[in-house]
């Protein structure tokens, strides 16, 4: 299993590098175009804040909840088929129609935008998110059947096709709100399309097992849910749906909280805002898309799976201690006399089975603490290196723009994604260690903190508009990061495991701070010309090496062990 996880992370990585990169590069031309030769603010506001701050809402209110309960699930049986094609299109209808209704509604009554045909391209943006919708259950079965590949080609292609139309309409017809929206519908219809013939043609998935409506081209009449057949469903499909309907209340909720930044600053309706901390958003999350994100799936199946296996080696224990206090019984009664010198030698036995089931426990964490020191790394040479050197992206990618304060902003979110990054490892350790009571008692404290973050909100915003905005970003995960670190710190604690293996080693802790106070202290060469920018650039480059350097050599046993194929279940 962890053969196919580090499969599925270098199959991701690969997809988001590819996708990511393309239309972060497109996204920068159409700022080029929009935002520096029309000052157009509105339209750039709307392709990179509003638009896609719609659609990842629709996608996670309607199919997010299937998905996380299917992956709980032994979806590899052959006989779960009918039962995703019975229950997941009910992702698209009614939900999707209904959540896609709700929202054209919203957003079209209070946009407090007068652009021309803004209805119709908001309808084809949630028609847009609906057909996507429905080829989710193609894409939950071969997610079951660990077809990583099929994923990197289909959707690898479909944002291929996104790309170049977007560059065609742009131009030949210079219309980029027109170009956003057919370009997304183009790779939706291309990922419904891909999934579900990639379901007919592949021979991994093609079996004779499978009942006759669910082969062939008769399978896309799945699409449409048989209604009929969810009254008579049985009893595995009925837990199953009892699980989705509580995956999905529950990421709605966390959506919600997560995102009640965006959509408060979605009633400013302030363009001016949207358009730079959306450019800030697809700068600074660059990195995040293409390496954290695809990372962070992979730690929430590896900390599951160790988790599981820790729990199942409780259970044995305590079976074990139980028989084990029987049969001491049994022998009481059987001897009562006993020497002291058996006494001692089974004390010293005992405690020599202590250390050894203590080493077992602290092997089982192995893997789990070499994962949070790799994230660690990723945040720290991604928000440093990316904050200090935005100025010199800023000159040579953005042309006639308000560089310095765009490129401050972007700093600002660079070290924003530190908080992000440590904070998101955090929170998957705790979903996925929590007990019932723990997880109402975090949801419970989710609310606090965003009711935090929503004063931080008012209070910087309207003074600082998008730097205002990002602070109070920063200060919302600083202090929900300090109770999931210490959330984590007991966990650990709990089972008499040193916390100490948690940190890097001290030499590459103390290189760290010490290239990051260079890269801080050399930054006053921004303003001296083309000379001192190509210093710093220098000097960026002799810090990136010698850190590498430092990390390689303190961290190679750590890094050999956490790629190791030996089994440390």
């Amino acid at each position: 299993m962890i053969s196919k996880i580090k499969q599925q992370s270098l199959y991701l990585i690969l997809l988001q590098g590819a996708s990511r990169a393309i239309s972060f590069l497109f996204n920068l031309w159409i700022y080029d175009i929009l935002y520096a030769q029309k000052q157009d603010v509105a339209s750039f506001a709307l392709i990179n804040f509003r638009f896609p701050l719609i659609r990842d809402a629709l996608l996670d209110f309607s199919r997010s909840g299937y998905r996380r309960a299917f992956a709980r699930t032994d979806t590899q049986n052959k006989a779960t088929l009918p039962t995703i094609f019975t229950i997941v299109p009910l992702s698209a209808i009614p939900f999707g129609i209904i959540f896609s209704i709700l929202t054209y509604l919203l957003e079209l009554s209070g946009s407090g935008t007068d652009l021309e045909n803004y209805s119709l391209l908001l309808g084809l943006l949630c028609f847009t998110t609906w057909l996507e919708l429905v080829s989710e259950p193609f894409y939950i079965v071969m997610q079951s059947l660990v077809h990583f590949d099929v994923r990197m080609k289909v959707e690898g292609l479909a944002a291929i096709t996104r790309s170049i139309s977007l560059y065609l309409i742009i131009r030949f017809f210079n219309m980029p709100l027109f170009a956003f929206s057919i370009s997304q519908f183009l790779c939706s219809f291309i990922t419904f399309l891909g999934y579900g013939f990639y379901y007919i043609s592949d021979k991994r998935v093609t079996s004779k097992e499978k009942p006759n409506d669910l082969k062939g081209f008769r399978i896309f009449f799945k699409i449409i849910p048989n209604f009929r057949k969810l009254f008579h469903l049985d009893q595995n499909a009925k837990e199953m749906l009892k699980l989705v309907g509580s995956f999905t209340l529950q990421n709605v909720f966390v959506f919600v909280l997560t995102t009640i930044g965006d959509i408060i600053l979605l009633t400013f309706r302030n363009f001016e805002i949207e358009a730079i901390y959306g450019l800030a958003n697809n700068i600074g999350s660059l990195g995040l898309r293409i390496v954290y994100f695809p990372i962070e799936e992979t730690i929430y199946t590896l900390i599951s799976l160790k988790v599981a296996s820790l729990e199942k080696e409780k259970e044995k224990q305590n079976l074990k201690e139980n028989q084990k206090e029987k049969e001491k019984e049994n022998q009481k009664r059987k001897s009562k006399r006993k020497s002291k010198i058996k006494k001692k030698i089974k004390k010293k036995i005992k405690i020599k089975i202590k250390t050894k089931l203590l080493m077992l426990k602290f092997k089982k964490f192995i893997k789990i603490f070499l994962v949070f020191r790799l994230v660690f790394l990723i945040a720290f040479f991604y928000s440093v290196f990316g904050s200090n050197y935005t100025f010199l992206f800023t000159k040579f990618m953005i042309d006639n723009k308000p560089k310095s304060e765009i490129s401050l902003i972007i700093g600002f979110y660079f070290i924003y994604t530190f908080f992000v990054i440590m904070n998101g490892i955090n929170e998957i350790f705790v979903r996925s260690v929590s007990s019932k009571s723990q997880l109402f008692k975090n949801n419970i404290l989710l609310v606090v903190f965003s009711g935090l973050y929503i004063a931080f909100i008012y209070t910087f915003a309207p003074r600082y508009g998008s730097m205002g905005f990002i602070l109070a970003n920063i200060l919302n995960k600083s202090v929900s990061g300090i109770y999931f670190a210490y959330f984590t710190y007991k966990y650990f604690t709990s089972f008499k495991v040193s916390f100490n293996q948690f940190f890097l080693d001290s030499r590459v802790t103390l290189a760290c701070f010490f290239i990051a106070i260079i890269l801080f202290s050399s930054s006053y060469f921004f303003w001296i010309g083309v000379y001192g920018l190509f210093i710093h650039f220098i000097i960026g480059i002799f810090c990136f090496l010698l850190l590498c350097g430092f990390v390689y050599k303190f961290e190679k046993r750590t890094w050999k062990e956490l790629l190791s194929k030996k089994k440390t279940d």
